[in-house]
C-alpha cells in the first residue's frame, strides 16, 4: 500500500507557495494554570472539540524548561510557532516551535528565550502587557510600569537584525514612544495596534483627567492624543460604560475594533473609523456596534482578549464562563449580530467531558491558519520534504496525516486530502 501512495505523491505533486486558507489554529493562555493550549479546527465544524484538535502546547514547567507566566501578549508566527511574553521574573519573551508537529512545544530544544527583557535603558522590562507583529517584520512591545515605576511605561520596537531567531543583540530593541516617564505612573496602558497608515492606538485607563480613553500616536512616534474616551462614547451612543478594553484593526474596512462593558455589565463590540479626518471619533456615523451580548443568545463575562482571524471571524476569551467564543459574519454584512453568528470555539466543561485539556482562566489569544500539507520546515513553503513528512506520518498513523473523515482511520481519503491541500498551496 505504501509504494503506490508514495509513487502517486511523487508524480502528482509540484511545489506550491500560496493558496486558499486552511483551518484555524488558536493559541490560548490559561492564566490560572500558566498553560498555553493549541486549538485547531481540523474538520471545519467551527469548534476544537473533536479528537486531536486540542493539545497542551506549553506550560510553566520547572527548570531546565523555560517557564511561561501570565502571558499577556502572544503572536503566532505560523500554526506551529508562537511568541509569548512572560511578565513574572524573569520578564522575557519565549519562542516556542513545535518542530515535530505533535501539538506541543514541550520537547527538547523546542523553546528558547527570544527576548531576554533587557531594555535600551539598561534595565529589564517589568510588565510586558502586549506584543504585536508589524507589517515590516518588526514587533511592538508594550511595557507597562504600573507595578514598578523604576522603569518608564513605553512602547518598544523589537527587530531581529542578524536573523539569529532572537532580539537579544545590540540595537535590536529601541524605545519608540514613552507613555509615562520613569519614577511616576502617569499612564496605565493596555494593548497596542497599528493601522494601515502607521497610526498606533492604545487604551489608557489612568490618564491625567481620569477618563478612560483610546489614544492615537502618530506614525513618527512624536505625539499622543485622545481618539475617543468614555465621555465621547456615552455622548455618541447614549449609554454609560464601565470600561473599554482590547483593540484590533480590521484592514478590509480600515476600522479599529474595541470592546466595552456597559454599567449594567453587558458586553458590546464597536468598530470605529475617523471618516471626517478630525483626529477623533466625534460623530455617530464613525461608530458601529458590531456585537451585543444581549442579543447574542449567550450570557458571557468580560472579553479579556480578542483577535481577528484571517477568515474574518473574531475570537475572544470569556473568563467568567471559561469559554473561547467565536463570532462569524455569516451574511457578510460587516457585523456579528445576526442569528447563528455567535458560537463557542472551545469550552472548558465540554473539553473536560471529552478528555481534552481543560482551562480555568483564559487570558490572551493568538491565531494562525493551518495548511494541512505544510508538514515540514520551512513552514510556508511546500516542497518534497512535506511529501516525505506526510508519508512518515501516514505510515506511523500519526494525527498529522489524519486529514479527512473518518478521523481515527488512515486511508486513501487522507491521501486525497493531502494532494488537494498541496496542489492548492498554503496561505
Amino acid at each position: 500500500m505504501k509504494t503506490p501512495i508514495a509513487a502517486m505523491l511523487t508524480l502528482t505533486l509540484t511545489p506550491a507557495l500560496a493558496g486558499a486558507a486552511g483551518p484555524l489554529v488558536v493559541f490560548m493562555h490559561d492564566q490560572l494554570n500558566d498553560e498555553i493550549l493549541r486549538l485547531a479546527d481540523l474538520n471545519g465544524d467551527g469548534d476544537a472539540h473533536d479528537p486531536g484538535e486540542a493539545t497542551l502546547f506549553y506550560d510553566d514547567s520547572p527548570p531546565p524548561m523555560l517557564g511561561i507566566d501570565n502571558a499577556q501578549g502572544m503572536v503566532a508566527l505560523d500554526a506551529y510557532t508562537l511568541l509569548a511574553t512572560d511578565n513574572f521574573d524573569p520578564d522575557n519573551i519565549i519562542l516556542m516551535h513545535d518542530t515535530d508537529h505533535d501539538g506541543s512545544a514541550l520537547g527538547v530544544g523546542e523553546a528558547s528565550v527570544w527576548f531576554d527583557g533587557l531594555l535600551p535603558i539598561g534595565l529589564t522590562m517589568t510588565n510586558p502587557a502586549e506584543l504585536r507583529r508589524r507589517t515590516d517584520g518588526s514587533y511592538f512591545l508594550l511595557d507597562n510600569n504600573t507595578l514598578d515605576t523604576t522603569r518608564p511605561e513605553a512602547i518598544y520596537i523589537l527587530r531581529d537584525l542578524n536573523n539569529d531567531s532572537d532580539v537579544n543583540d545590540p540595537g535590536e530593541s529601541v524605545e519608540w514612544f514613552e507613555l509615562s516617564p520613569m519614577g511616576v505612573s502617569a499612564a496605565t496602558t493596555f494593548d497596542v495596534i497599528e493601522d494601515a497608515a502607521g497610526n498606533v492606538y492604545t487604551i489608557d485607563i489612568t490618564d491625567p483627567n481620569q477618563i478612560e480613553s483610546i489614544d492615537i500616536i502618530d506614525p513618527a512616534g512624536t505625539a499622543r492624543t485622545q481618539w475617543i474616551d468614555s465621555a465621547q462614547l456615552f455622548a455618541l451612543v447614549n449609554t454609560t460604560f464601565f470600561g473599554m478594553y482590547e483593540l484590533e484593526y480590521r484592514v478590509s474596512t480600515d476600522e479599529v475594533i474595541f470592546g466595552a462593558a456597559t454599567l449594567g455589565g453587558t458586553i458590546v463590540f464597536y468598530a470605529a473609523s475617523d471618516n471626517n479626518g478630525s483626529g477623533t471619533i466625534n460623530v455617530a456615523s464613525e461608530l458601529r456596534q458590531i456585537w451585543n451580548e444581549s442579543t447574542s443568545g449567550f450570557s458571557t463575562g468580560s472579553a479579556r482578549d480578542f483577535v481577528l482571524a484571517p477568515d474574518g471571524s473574531l475570537l475572544w476569551t470569556d473568563a467568567l464562563n471559561d469559554r473561547l467564543m467565536r463570532l462569524v459574519d455569516l451574511n457578510n454584512d460587516g457585523d456579528y449580530r445576526d442569528a447563528g453568528e455567535t458560537t463557542v470555539f472551545y469550552d472548558n466543561a465540554t473539553a473536560v467531558s471529552l478528555g481534552q485539556p481543560g482551562f480555568d482562566l483564559p487570558l490572551s489569544l493568538a491565531v494562525a491558519t493551518l495548511c494541512p500539507a505544510d508538514l515540514a520546515d520551512p513552514i510556508g513553503q511546500l516542497d518534497f520534504s512535506d511529501v516525505v513528512a506526510f508519508l512518515v506520518a501516514f505510515s506511523a498513523m500519526e494525527s498529522a496525516a489524519d486529514l479527512a473523515e473518518p478521523f481515527g482511520q488512515w486511508d486513501f481519503s487522507d491521501v486525497v486530502a493531502f494532494l488537494t491541500a498541496f496542489s492548492e498551496g498554503c496561505p
